[in-house]
This record gives C-alpha cells, sequence and structure tokens, in this order.
C-alpha cells in the first residue's frame, strides 16, 4: 500500500519521493526521461504548426538565451554540489548553501551581462521580440537555480522528485500552450511568456522539495565555499564550453541566415535531441553512481555504460535515418519537410555527443575535470571556425555538418585520454551477458548515502 510502511520502518511513499529502490529509480529515471521527450515533441508541434517556419525562427532566436546563459549562471557547480556531497554526507546543509550562494552571485552577473549583450545581437528583429528576449535573459536565474536543485536532489536520493520535476516543466507549458490557444490563440509572444512562467513554478516547486531533504546552515560555510568554489572553478571551463558548443550553431546562424531558415534548423534540431534522452540519463544516473568508488569500480561501470550508450545510439541513428524526413512532415507539416538532410546530420551529432559524455563521467569521477575543459575548448574551436567557413556557402546543412564534426573530434580526444591522461585501456565495444547482469547488480545496490536532514 503507497502510504504504508517498508521494512525498513519508513512509510514506502516518503521512501519513493526519497528516490529510494535501487533499480526502481534507474528504470524510473528512463521512463520519466522518455514522458518528457514526449511532452517536449508535443509542444515543439504545437509551436511549429501554429507559428510556422518563421515565427519558429524568432521563437528559436528568442527562447535560446536562458538555457545558454544558465550554463555561464552555473559554472562548474552542480559538479562540485555532487562531488562534495558524495564525498562529505556530514557537511551537506554547508555544501547547499555555498551552492546556493555562488549560484546567485554567478546568475546576477550572467543576467546583467546579457540585458546589456544579447539585444545587440538581435539588431534585425522586432521591437516586440527585443522585449521578450529581455525577460527570457531574466529567466536564466530560474535555470541556474533549476539545475542547483536537480543535481542536490539526485545526491541526497530526491531522484523521484528530481525526475518529477523533468516532467512538470513541459507539461505546465504544453497546459498552458493550450489555453492560449482556446482562448486567444498562440502568438510568439505568448508561447514565451507561457515559457517563462513554466520555468518560474518549476523552481519555486523544486526549491520547495529540496528543503526537504537538505537545509541550509551558516555551520562551515566558509570552509566548503571554498572547497565548492575551487572545484567549481576547475569544472568551470568545460561547463561553459559545453553551453558554448551547444548553442553556437544557433548562435551564428541567428546572424547569418533568414529567420525562416533559423526556423527549420530549430524544428530539425529539437527533433534530433531526441537522442539525448541518453546523454540525460548518462549525467542524472552514471556520475552519482560512479563517485566515491574505488577508481576500478569506476572502469568498470563506465565500459559497462559505454557499451549500453554506444548501440543504443547507432541503432537510434539508422532508425532516423529511416524515417527522418516523413516524421518531420507528419510531426511539423509539409512546410517542415526540406529539414530531413539536417536532421539526419544532427541525429548523428546527437549520438557522438552521448558517447563523448560517458567518456567524460569517467575523468570527472576519478577528480580530473580539466581533460574534459581541454576537449571541450578544441571542439567549441572547431565548431567556432567551420561554423564561419560553411554557413556562409551551405546555410543550415552546413551548420549541421560542422557540429557533426566537432562531436567527432571530442569523442576522438576522450578516447585518447584514457591512454595519455588516464593510463587506462579503452573499453571494449562488444557486449557479453556479464554486461548485463553487472549493471542490473549495481542498479539494485544503488543507494542514498545521506539522510534526510544533512
Amino acid at each position: 500500500m503507497i502510504g504504508g510502511r517498508s521494512r525498513h520502518g519508513r512509510p514506502l511513499l516518503r521512501r519513493l519521493v526519497a528516490g529510494e529502490g535501487g533499480g526502481f529509480t534507474v528504470a524510473q529515471t528512463i521512463l520519466s526521461q522518455l514522458l518528457v521527450v514526449l511532452l517536449n515533441m508535443a509542444t515543439g508541434i504545437t509551436t511549429a504548426r501554429l507559428l510556422g517556419p518563421h515565427g519558429r525562427g524568432v521563437y528559436a532566436a528568442v527562447t535560446l538565451w536562458p538555457q545558454f546563459l544558465s550554463g555561464f549562471g552555473l559554472a562548474g557547480l552542480p559538479a562540485a554540489v555532487v562531488y562534495h556531497l558524495r564525498q562529505s554526507p556530514g557537511g551537506g546543509g554547508a555544501i547547499f548553501s555555498a551552492g546556493i550562494i555562488l549560484t546567485s552571485l554567478l546568475s546576477v552577473v550572467t543576467v546583467a551581462a546579457g540585458l546589456v549583450v544579447v539585444p545587440l545581437t538581435m539588431q534585425g528583429y522586432s521591437a516586440e521580440s527585443l522585449w521578450l528576449v529581455r525577460y527570457c535573459v531574466l529567466a536564466t536565474i530560474a535555470c541556474a537555480y533549476i539545475g542547483l536543485f536537480r543535481q542536490v536532489l539526485i545526491s541526497l536520493g530526491g531522484l523521484t522528485v528530481c525526475n518529477l520535476s523533468a516532467v512538470l516543466m513541459p507539461l505546465i507549458y504544453l497546459v498552458g500552450l493550450m489555453v492560449c490557444w482556446g482562448v486567444m490563440g498562440v502568438t510568439v509572444t505568448n508561447a514565451v511568456l507561457m515559457l517563462v512562467v513554466a520555468l518560474l513554478a518549476i523552481m519555486l516547486w523544486m526549491g520547495w522539495r529540496v528543503l526537504d531533504l537538505c537545509r541550509p546552515t551558516l555551520r562551515q560555510l566558509r570552509q566548503w565555499l571554498g572547497a565548492v568554489g575551487v572545484y567549481a572553478l576547475r569544472s568551470a571551463p568545460a561547463d561553459v564550453l559545453v553551453a558554448l558548443s551547444g548553442h553556437v550553431d544557433r548562435l551564428v546562424l541567428m546572424s547569418m541566415v533568414p529567420v525562416r531558415d533559423l526556423g527549420l534548423y530549430a524544428v530539425a534540431f529539437s527533433l534530433s535531441r531526441l537522442m539525448l534522452i541518453l546523454q540525460t540519463v548518462v549525467n542524472m544516473v552514471l556520475f552519482p553512481m560512479m563517485v566515491s568508488r574505488l577508481s576500478e569500480e569506476m572502469k568498470a561501470l563506465h565500459d559497462h555504460a559505454f557499451r549500453f550508450v554506444s548501440y543504443a545510439a547507432i541503432g537510434a541513428v539508422m532508425l532516423s535515418f529511416l524515417l527522418g524526413e516523413r516524421l518531420l512532415r507528419l510531426m511539423y507539416g509539409a512546410s517542415f519537410a526540406e529539414a530531413g538532410p539536417v536532421f539526419d546530420v544532427l541525429v548523428v551529432e546527437a549520438a557522438l555527443t552521448c558517447i563523448g559524455q560517458v567518456n567524460a563521467q569517467l575523468f570527472n569521477s576519478l577528480g580530473f575535470p580539466g581533460y574534459p575543459s581541454i576537449v571541450q575548448a578544441v571542439g567549441f574551436a572547431v565548431a567556432a571556425v567551420g561554423l564561419l567557413l560553411l554557413v556562409p556557402s551551405y546555410g543550415i546543412l552546413g551548420a549541421a555538418s560542422v557540429m557533426a564534426g566537432a562531436a567527432l573530434v571530442r569523442l576522438v580526444l576522450l578516447l585518447g585520454g584514457y591512454y595519455a591522461r588516464l593510463a587506462l585501456g579503452v573499453p571494449r565495444l562488444y557486449p557479453r551477458l556479464t554486461d548485463f547482469v553487472y549493471l542490473r547488480q549495481q542498479f539494485q545496490a544503488e543507494r542514498p548515502i545521506m539522510s534526510q536532514g544533512s
């Protein structure tokens, strides 16, 4: 019974909300991400069909900024908080406080810079679009807090709450769009404003749920500000470069292609991100499981995950090649079907990115976050130079090809770093029955290492 007590003496509902249950939480994470994907598809289809390629292009240009700028507002803090919470359970309250303070400071600086710089990058857009983009820049603070709260919840065993928040965000937004459609019709303006409202609602709800698991404290705050800040500083280049690498294509396209082409690219990009469910699961599950283990255990868990993610990515790429253009036509309308070739290339880029993310987590878990930062820097340089060279001649297809090439460069460098930086071998590529048995055992054995109220 949901409200009953478990054999451990705690109410079962409480244990589920706290994220206990071993393998259940991993399967729950995957299922919740699938639901998120479906909801995001629904919102993407709604905005594309109701706004058309030109309106979708304006929408993409305006709503790009909160997620992009939050990469600067977080600047390595999620990894730093996870690392210290897992390594030092007794300091949970002070570590959380340090994360809140540092996130607040960085977010304010980022938003202030964004309010000045962002409108200057959108000189060809209408006055209404420039006002909307300012609201989106302010929403960067909400995105940064959501990112921090998500990592704290995962570290404290609140995976169920984290999964629920991931589902609620697109659900709230979809409901808002449906209300607007029924009452006044969907325009770029009300679509953007409903997105900001959804972000604020999820930020407040997640903050309330985090306080159930961890209370901020001022004890040892100075010590943990230094520790969290130093680790974040080491991880920050990677996070900033991830934000740049993940958005540089659209940043360049905003100023170099017609708004309609940006709308086509945005739809192809959005559909190709279905692949990144693998990366999301890796970030939410693999890194917290690897931290605080022996190096041999980290490597074994990583190698198993690498094989599963690689084969899942290859299968998804093959499926998308067969169905990509048909899906675009069916889901978004005939006006978006011409984005089919762009979608195929972006799916390959997403697959390479997912595999590379597994590799990067091994370096982070072993305490070497600097190497992935270097790799991200190289990948970003390849992408930036390639975009400036190819987009003027080849447009959005050239942009997609450059991003896929940059992802391949990152993956090759990360695999090479196994020998050069970690002195470890490259994972075996073919699966065995023992891979399935091992992962099943690890997921079932996983338990939160922090108690409530840490």
